[in-house]
């Protein structure tokens, strides 16, 4: 599994991939968005090479701003099967991560309306499975959080619009992923394990992996069960502060 130790090896290993990652990063031509902020209400799925770059960010910031984006991450991690809870990194209109964010953050108003169609269709079925995979356990997820989706951003205007469409923002993303793909056996465990999100990671350093999942089952049953937050509470009061 990804520990402390992986990750900080691999940041102290990857300043030219991360700075090859930025460089591809400058492939998305710039936008004008209006910072509705519409795409910051779920924390995108990330290859590993871009969560490192965000762990390198976290490094470089105040004490109490990387506990208060610490804490963020872990509850949206328990939380989010139960509410539509806004992207941790999202303080007021501004992403606290903003120059490192996401390809899904920099791609969303950039894709034609009939491929995000597609990608809002691989989301929804994958909520079904995961509403499914609870039913196994004897939890209703709430019908709005299965039924969420992100929709389609008409806020964003490429600066160089002629320069970008669905196949160049798919071959951009095909070369974060081939890039994420020397780290493995790293990114494979990171896909694979951890589905690309930051929130399940950041959970499990604190907890540890089974812990973290065995957890969030316990939360998600007591909040929905008995509508009890306490369980919740206290894991996210014993949380001590973050280090990589």
């Amino acid at each position: 599994m990804l520990t402390r130790t992986v990750i900080r090896d691999c940041i102290a290993n990857s300043d030219s991939s991360l700075d090859t990652l930025m460089k591809v990063y400058d492939r998305i031509p710039a936008g004008d968005c209006q910072r509705k902020t519409h795409c910051c209400t779920l924390l995108p799925e990330a290859s590993f090479v871009e969560i490192l770059a965000v762990i390198r960010c976290f490094q470089n910031m105040t004490a109490r701003l990387k506990k208060r984006l610490y804490i963020k991450l872990v509850e949206y991690f328990f939380l989010n099967p139960v509410k539509i809870t806004s992207c941790p990194f999202l303080e007021g209109r501004d992403c606290q991560i903003y120059p490192d964010r996401f390809f899904g953050c920099r791609a969303y108003g950039l894709w034609s309306y009939e491929y995000y169609q597609k990608l809002a269709e691989c989301n929804r079925e994958a909520k079904i499975q995961l509403q499914q995979q609870w039913k196994r356990l004897e939890i209703t997820l709430p019908q709005q959080v299965v039924d969420y989706n992100l929709p389609y951003c008409r806020e964003v205007e490429a600066e160089v619009p002629s320069t970008m469409d669905d196949r160049r923002l798919s071959d951009i993303w095909n070369t974060v992923y081939k890039l994420s793909e020397k780290f493995s056996p790293w990114h494979r465990i990171c896909q694979q394990n951890y589905f690309g999100d930051l929130s399940f990671l950041f959970s499990t350093l604190a907890f540890g992996f089974n812990e973290a999942l065995q957890l969030k089952y316990n939360v998600v049953k007591d909040m929905i069960a008995f509508n009890n937050r306490n369980t919740f509470k206290q894991l996210i009061e014993n949380l001590s502060d973050f280090e990589i």
